[in-house]
């Protein structure tokens, strides 16, 4: 069974590099130095994620912390965003028919040596979100489509989870949650050009035609009058 014309954008790998990019400018501040605190996407889940460099088993700190993950967990579409599908948008001599909204949810994990270290990632996390933080993006670059959209941070990250006995400052982690508000385009439907046009002159009170002029990219070429 056809579901229609092939329709691939890159919209969910789009939205992975834009939630990506909103936490990639943390850091820890040491002395007189900033320590900046890697993010990397993740389709595991993010206790093997962290044990992949450490193969003997159990977590130790030769780890190399801070560090932040993530991973789409889920999209639902979004029928209270939802508009007239019958609508049609166009942009760069391209149309397509109405976006479809979508909503990204995505976990963000953190893992830090101690507990103040989260508490500085947690800041400044939370402080570009009230509860939400919007942007500005071009989704759709065939049609170069702005769009405004929001990032809802959904959990706060403060249930956290420490490794050891607590005195020792052990290693610990939290996982947020965030729901990005997108779009789904259909395929692009390219506008064709008119290259000629040809009009018929009747007299409708004798009957019949009176003439047809032709006219194309080159000029009018006009016919013979009866």
């Amino acid at each position: 069974m056809s579901i229609g014309t092939h329709s691939y954008n890159q919209s969910i790998r789009f939205y992975n590099a834009v939630f990506m990019e909103v936490f990639n400018d943390i850091y820890l501040k040491r002395l007189n130095k900033n320590i900046k605190v890697p993010i990397e996407w993740t389709d595991k889940r993010k206790e093997e994620v962290l044990k992949d460099e450490n193969p003997g088993g159990a977590y130790s700190k030769n780890i190399s912390l801070p560090r932040m993950s993530f991973r789409l967990t889920n999209m639902q579409f979004a029928a209270y965003r939802n508009k007239n599908k019958n609508l049609t948008i166009s942009g760069n001599g391209n149309s397509t028919f109405n976006r479809k909204p979508f909503d990204f949810t995505y976990d963000l994990h953190i893992k830090t040596k101690n507990m103040d270290d989260l508490y500085e990632i947690l800041e400044q996390i939370h402080i570009q979100f009230d509860p939400y933080l919007e942007l500005n993006v071009i989704d759709n670059e065939d049609m170069n489509i702005n769009s405004n959209i929001a990032i809802d941070m959904v959990t706060s990250g403060l249930d956290t989870l420490s490794e050891g006995i607590y005195a020792e400052e052990s290693n610990v982690e939290t996982t947020m949650t965030f729901t990005l508000k997108g779009y789904l385009y259909y395929g692009k439907q390219e506008s064709k050009v008119i290259k000629k046009i040809i009009l018929n002159y009747y007299d409708f009170d004798k009957g019949g035609k009176l003439t047809t002029d032709t006219i194309t990219e080159n000029g009018i070429d006009y016919g013979d009058w009866y």
